[in-house]
């Protein structure tokens, strides 16, 4: 039986139209398996870069820690502003990148979490420091409203008790906001937490953010007075209780050499405390080292970028030790 040639040339045709799409689709699919095979490869360098770029920036603050203990063993318990590692950032160049590392000290600042006193395990809050506070907001130029909705502000996120007190706000107040949640109860681990309480303006945050800073104490972290500049006068002048006039406080930080102070008593011994009676507590308030500094570490790595951010404690013997680190800007 003879087959009609129109039907072969359909049934010929059909079979090229199957083959093409066939090719088609194996086209397809070979694409989709590069573009694929092209991802998952992007993925892996990327996650390989990101690991390598930890790795440097923790490198970054081991080399921060051998820099100042050998600083601390030429010179115990002295920092002043012309030693080199608090000078400007430090580049070191490296395979496919950069590294940019500085150090910069960290005791020119009212450690927020001083504002209370730890008793067992609770949270008061600590007057002599609610004082020295305010003292300091004072200067920097912040009403008695403002000075209270910051301090008692922040004694009552840390606190362990549920009262707020005057202009403060407790969990009952923040868990009536539209969107809910309570107060730490405990120490600030960082200083963006200040954004989250009660009546924290952007304008108000910008305002006291230079003159503070969060360490992980209930103690006030002691000024490096040899590295103190005009613009540390408010806080100065809150150390020592407000014994002095802004302007004698101005003009004590005049008076401090560049080279810096030898000894402690040359600091008391300035003119300006000649016959004056100190607070207590001023005493302990300053020293000629750093005891807190924070390293910032910027790398920049085979297309990859990272920023950290290691605060460093210094001891009384001179050892560094690591107690926070954060990754990302602010």
């Amino acid at each position: 039986m003879m087959v009609p040639a129109d039907k072969i040339k359909r049934q010929k045709g059909v079979a090229l139209l199957i083959v093409l799409v066939l090719l088609a689709s194996l086209s397809v699919i070979a694409l989709a398996m590069t573009q694929t095979m092209r991802t998952s490869t992007a993925r892996a360098r990327s996650a390989e870069s990101l690991d390598q770029i930890r790795w440097y920036a923790l490198g970054a603050e081991t080399l921060a820690k051998s820099v100042i203990e050998t600083q601390w063993q030429a010179e115990p318990a002295r920092d002043t502003r012309e030693e080199d590692w608090l000078a400007a950032p430090v580049r070191f160049p490296i395979d496919n990148g950069l590294i940019e590392a500085s150090i910069v000290d960290d005791t020119r600042c009212f450690n927020l979490n001083s504002l209370v006193m730890r008793e067992e395990d609770e949270f008061l809050e600590n007057p002599e420091a609610l004082e020295r506070f305010k003292l300091m907001l004072a200067q920097v130029g912040f009403d008695q409203v403002a000075q209270g909705a910051v301090a008692q502000g922040v004694i009552d996120w840390i606190d362990t008790d549920s009262m707020p007190g005057i202009n403060g706000s407790e969990d009952s107040d923040y868990g009536r906001l539209s969107t809910p949640y309570r107060t730490g109860n405990t120490l600030l681990a960082d200083m963006s937490e200040l954004r989250a309480l009660m009546w924290m303006s952007p304008e108000l945050y910008n305002a006291v953010k230079p003159y503070v800073c969060v360490h992980p104490e209930t103690e006030p972290s002691p000024i490096n007075v040899n590295l103190v500049t005009p613009k540390d006068a408010p806080l100065v002048y809150a150390m020592l209780g407000g014994a002095l006039e802004p302007h004698e406080v101005e003009g004590l930080i005049n008076d401090i050499p560049a080279e810096g102070f030898a000894t402690i008593d040359q600091f008391w011994g300035l003119p300006v405390f000649s016959g004056r009676t100190m607070p207590e507590s001023a005493e302990s308030s300053f020293r000629l080292y750093s005891s807190w500094l924070r390293l910032k570490a910027n790398v920049n790595y085979n297309q990859a970028f990272i920023l950290q951010e290691s605060l460093l404690e210094v001891s009384n013997e001179g050892e560094v030790s690591v107690v926070a680190r954060k990754m990302g800007p602010e």
